[in-house]
């Protein structure tokens, strides 16, 4: 089907010719070994298989990432809002760079995109296509959720550690019953080390707003979050490890193999992963207990094409 010119956004190095880039930058094809021994990747949900980047100062590591995995983090797009080859999974790199003085570091995605169109010779655009989605929704008997009052306990401060994940650093601080998180993606959060009390969760937000919820619940479910709650206020949520266990297991295993392009009836391009397709699952019981709905639809969702995109880069 012939696209209309006025849908596309052309991607190309005319298009990102004022964008910031690297000063300088090595690429190299990454080793089997996911990472160096010793580094620490913090996964809450799922996570298998990626990279890790790390910003310290004006030097930008990257370790072992797939290019599907760097364009993602360069264009600040999920991995199901990504169509292209599938061999970008198994094209994996090592990368080290410097950010120009006076850049900040919050640029580097951008910088990403210019080394992708340089490098690489990425060409893209982007199209909105309909997708299967859950919409994170209230009940029709209304919220049930608690407001936050953790601000006071839980200050934005550095933890004691700084560990990486892939949505980027989180502060950490050990405590007597596990790992309270003072800085994350998803705000303040405690991870609990026992469960022996099914009464106890796994995993407290404690300052999440609806739509920072919607985007953990989209870390481990088998389609997209969207939040149309409408609700304006941060809340504590309580989530056990027993509710996204089935989701879980089946992204995890659809992470193994290739990723084609994502289509409207394979939004994540491994077909359908849904372990649970009649909602039974126990993550749709622990939303109804908040007076939330997970309720699934189709979205208008905005993707990224790969037109072109080499499978290595051009000499350092």
């Amino acid at each position: 089907m012939k696209r209309p010119l006025a849908a596309l956004l052309l991607l190309s190095a005319a298009a990102i010719a004022q964008a910031p880039a690297f000063e300088v930058a090595s690429i190299r094809p990454a080793g089997d070994s996911p990472r160096p021994l010793g580094e620490a990747l913090f996964c809450p949900f799922v996570c298998v298989n990626v990279g890790l980047l790390k910003i310290a100062g004006t030097r930008v590591d990257i370790t072992w990432m797939a290019l599907d995995e760097l364009l993602t983090k360069a264009y600040r797009i999920r991995p199901d809002q990504l169509s292209g080859p599938d061999w970008t999974r198994n094209q994996r790199f090592e990368i080290l760079a410097t950010i120009p003085e006076g850049v900040s570091s919050s640029q580097v995605p951008e910088m990403l995109q210019a080394l992708l169109v340089e490098r690489f010779h990425l060409t893209a655009h982007r199209e909105t296509r309909d997708q299967p989605v859950y919409a994170l929704i209230v009940d029709k008997n209304g919220p049930i959720l608690k407001e936050s009052t953790e601000a006071a306990a839980t200050p934005d401060v550095p933890g004691d550690r700084t560990l990486y994940s892939p949505q980027g650093p989180v502060e950490t601080r050990q405590t007597e019953n596990g790992t309270m998180i003072t800085r994350g993606p998803w705000g303040p959060m405690r991870m609990y080390l026992t469960r022996s009390d099914e009464n106890r969760p796994e995993f407290e937000l404690l300052q999440v707003t609806m739509p920072l919820l919607a985007d953990a619940l989209t870390q481990f479910m088998d389609r997209p979050v969207i939040d149309r709650t409408n609700l304006k206020g941060a809340y504590r949520v309580a989530i056990w490890s027993r509710d996204m266990h089935a989701f879980a297991v089946a992204k995890r295993a659809a992470l193994g193999p290739p990723r084609p392009a994502p289509t409207p009836d394979s939004p994540n391009g491994t077909g359908s992963l849904a372990s649970d397709p009649s909602g039974n699952s126990t993550i749709f019981k622990t939303m109804e207990k908040l007076g939330l709905k997970l309720e699934r639809t189709k979205a208008p969702v905005e993707i990224l094409v790969v037109d072109h995109l080499e499978r290595s880069p051009t000499e350092n």
